[in-house]
């Protein structure tokens, strides 16, 4: 940008030239006349000073004209100055409101930054929890399903045991009603021997103590035949 004050004078100047033009004109007009007018008349020491007094008053005239000029000039160019410093107080002033203006801007932006890296810590922070917790989850539904093959298998081995164990009591009550029934026919096979006994002693033939010896051998094989049958039974369920 060029200097305002460089300016101003280069328009004074011009301004100055279009204001003394018609004066200096018309003095500059006069001088020429009154130079003839005393070329031609005589030479004579009256007219030298006449003429001398014609040039010192048209110099007096431009001279005064001129600071006239220039005063009126210097007061158009202080009337511009204080303008101009006007102006620049002013725009001093907006410069120092845009600078705050800036400076909370800037402070607002600090504080959405702010916020803007919290909010992101915030969300990393919730992605890892969310993370965690679809792992945690996904080790849950493992271990459930684990859990429901484990209740599984658990349920067909009580299945299996209750099974063995109707089984093992059908068995068992199969044996001890076999073993009951064996009881009771030792007893009466006791009884009945005796009763031979005692009868042989009253009688004393030696017939009936071999048909006794017989009955009491037959009744031991099928005692055994009997205890046989139940443990093979037991064993077999």
């Amino acid at each position: 940008m060029g200097d305002p004050s460089s300016s101003s004078d280069a328009g004074g100047s011009s301004s100055t030239g279009r204001k003394m033009g018609p004066w200096v004109g018309i003095l500059l007009a006069i001088g020429v006349g009154m130079y003839f007018y005393f070329t031609c008349a005589s030479h004579s020491k009256q007219h030298e000073e006449e003429y001398q007094r014609v040039i010192h008053a048209y110099e007096e005239a431009i001279f005064h004209k001129k600071v006239e000029v220039y005063k009126q000039e210097f007061k158009q160019k202080e009337m511009q100055l204080r303008e101009e410093l006007k102006e620049r107080e002013r725009l001093g002033e907006e410069l120092k409101k845009a600078n705050a203006q800036i400076e909370v801007a800037n402070g607002e932006l600090t504080k959405a930054n702010k916020i803007i890296e919290d909010e992101a810590a915030a969300i990393a922070e919730w992605k890892t929890k969310v993370d965690m917790e679809s792992k945690t989850v996904t080790d849950l539904t493992n271990q459930l399903k684990d859990k429901q093959n484990e209740t599984e298998y658990l349920v067909r081995e009580v299945k299996m045991l209750s099974d063995y164990a109707k089984r093992k009591d059908s068995a068992l009550g199969l044996v001890m009603g076999t073993l009951s029934k064996t009881e009771k026919a030792k007893t009466e096979a006791q009884a009945q021997a005796d009763a031979l006994a005692t009868a042989k002693v009253e009688g004393g033939g030696e017939e009936e103590k071999k048909e006794e010896e017989e009955k009491k051998e037959g009744e031991r094989r099928r005692l055994r035949r009997l205890r046989w049958t139940a443990a093979a039974t037991a064993r077999g369920e």
